[in-house]
């Protein structure tokens, strides 16, 4: 950790001895971020870093609002002492087990599913006829969605399992004192269980958010679609797309012919501030919509 923090301020290709270059990495990556918001580029440098940033929320968003949506009703399903429905146990194991996966496997899984030549769900949907094939991929929002819900499948199951600890922790006696006071489902729900829940959601979120920003495995998988040789063609628009923070970065220590490790470990210092930045932000947003703070 301290050498890449004394990395990230030296130009270094990983074979000569580091040349310190001061705060020039961090100057690039802010020079990047004017490049985006002005469009007036000082360095002829196209802001790939924010790019890679933007495209990291894109796929995190969509994908922490399915899984809290999904987790929250089937973990209230799975815990309502009406329905008491069986299985529970057996399905809460199936809903976790992707959780255990490695992200690299569901990423060759999600190359076999939808590569639109030879993958799984073309031949299910339209059998032998290649001419109907959808080449799932070619678009860079579908592509961003997929990865998406590819997420979403992975760690609802993880989350649905914490808000069901959440749930069975929540007195029973409100729940009874709000069916006398005649409130409906939906009113308790609001008013009962999701204030009770914040403090869990918000651990669910910040853990979440911390994750989604590492994203690495699944999109450096399908980004190896568009290899050529040894060094990823950035003309592609879906490789662009799917370009998130961490590959970003890996991509600028050992992606490409003329490696920089210094900027490299820049990029990672800058995404931990950030993190952090967005972590406290969201902490104190919370803090203060539930009145701990004025």
């Amino acid at each position: 950790m301290v050498f890449s923090f004394f990395l990230s301020f030296t130009d270094w290709d990983g074979f000569a001895e580091p040349i310190f270059s001061g705060f020039s990495n961090y100057a690039r990556i802010f020079t990047e971020l004017y490049t985006r918001l002005t469009g007036a580029n000082l360095l002829d440098i196209p802001g790939e870093f924010w790019l890679a940033f933007i495209n990291t929320w894109r796929i995190w968003l969509p994908n922490i609002v399915l899984q809290l949506v999904i987790a929250m009703a089937v973990a209230v399903a799975f815990t309502n002492t009406r329905l008491k429905l069986k299985g529970v146990g057996f399905f809460r194991g199936i809903f976790y087990f992707p959780n255990l996966v490695t992200a690299a496997s569901i990423g060759v899984l999600a190359m076999v599913v939808l590569d639109w030549q030879h993958g799984a769900l073309n031949q299910l949907l339209f059998g032998d006829d290649k001419q109907a094939y959808i080449s799932w991929l070619a678009d860079p929002i579908t592509a961003q969605f997929i990865i998406s819900i590819i997420q979403t499948w992975m760690w609802f199951g993880y989350t649905m399992i914490i808000l069901m600890a959440g749930l069975q922790g929540i007195p029973i006696t409100y729940y009874e004192a709000a069916q006398l006071d005649g409130a409906s489902v939906l009113r308790t729900f609001f008013r009962i269980t999701l204030p009770l829940l914040l403090p869990i959601l918000t651990f669910v979120i910040i853990t979440s958010l911390i994750g989604g920003m590492q994203l690495f495995d699944i999109p450096y998988i399908i980004i190896s679609r568009f290899k050529h040789g040894s060094v990823i063609d950035f003309g592609t628009e879906t490789a662009k797309a799917l370009s998130t923070s961490v590959y970003y970065m890996y991509n600028q220590a050992f992606g490409l012919t003329q490696p920089s490790f210094g900027y490299a470990a820049a990029v990672s210092y800058m995404l931990f501030v950030l993190i952090a930045f967005f972590s406290v932000l969201y902490l104190r947003l919370i803090r203060r919509i539930s009145g701990q703070e004025t």
